[in-house]
Order: structure tokens, then sequence, then C-alpha cells
């Protein structure tokens, strides 16, 4: 990380079934901060081609990495959205706030992402995301 080389981290810890993102473990990034790196979040969306949330591509609970492969395949038609988010310095050298606010960044843009997809003509962040506590997940 020190000589620029990019390191990916799914904060969650896990997966979920993509309608909330899962609170952040915030020691996943204190190597960037150890380190003074920029922290890039991403937000990852499995849809349908209609853009409706794909539930099916979870992983989830005790489901197996073959079932979960097979539940993907026979899907008709899905895409995965990749929404990169501006690379930033760590404003702080405490983790937990770096968490909350990748975690926050993301949530909104996931939120905003699934309104657009019900109503294409006037899509909206949904307000208050900023009050949730950390170990809550947020809700899309």
């Amino acid at each position: 990380m020190r000589a620029g080389v990019p390191i990916a981290v799914f904060p969650e810890g896990t997966t979920s079934a993509g309608d909330a993102v899962l609170p952040f473990r915030p020691a996943l990034l204190q190597a960037a901060i150890d380190c003074r790196a920029q922290v890039q979040p991403v937000a990852i969306r499995y849809e349908r081609i209609d853009g409706s949330l794909c539930a099916e591509a979870a992983f989830t609970g005790d489901t197996s990495f073959a079932a979960a492969l097979w539940r993907v395949l026979r899907q008709p038609g899905f895409r995965v959205r990749l929404h990169f988010l501006p690379a930033a310095l760590p404003a702080c050298t405490q983790r937990k706030p770096l968490a909350r606010d990748a975690q926050h960044r993301i949530a909104q843009t996931l939120t905003w992402r699934a309104a657009s997809a019900l109503a294409p003509a006037s899509p909206a962040p949904v307000a208050g995301l900023h009050k949730t506590q950390e170990s809550s997940p947020l809700p899309l």
C-alpha cells in the first residue's frame, strides 16, 4: 500500500441480501490510515436488466458458494453496477469515523440508485442517513 499498490477490502466483512449496507468493520481500514493511503469507496449493486435489485445474487447465510453460483447462472439476465465514489486521503486518524463516512456515502449512492430504478424521472436520496447508528444496517 505504501508503494501505491491498490488494495481492495470489503469492510462489511460479509455479504448481505443487497437491501441494506451492513455496518463496516473499522479495523479493515486501519492500514489505509497508517499508510496515509487514499480511500475510494465503491458501491456494488447487483440488478436485473430493468434496474431492480437482483436478490438472487446474494451470497448469505448458510448458502454454499456452489449454490449461490448456480442461482446466479440461472438468472435470465442481470448486471453488476460499480459506483466509484471520489477517493480521498483519510481526513482523520481514527478508523471509526472513516468507516462510518464510507458506509454512509455508499448507502446514499445505493439508495439513490434504487430510487432511480423505481422513478427514473426524479431520483432522490433518502434523508436522515447521517443519523444512523454505526451498529445498524442502512436501509436501501
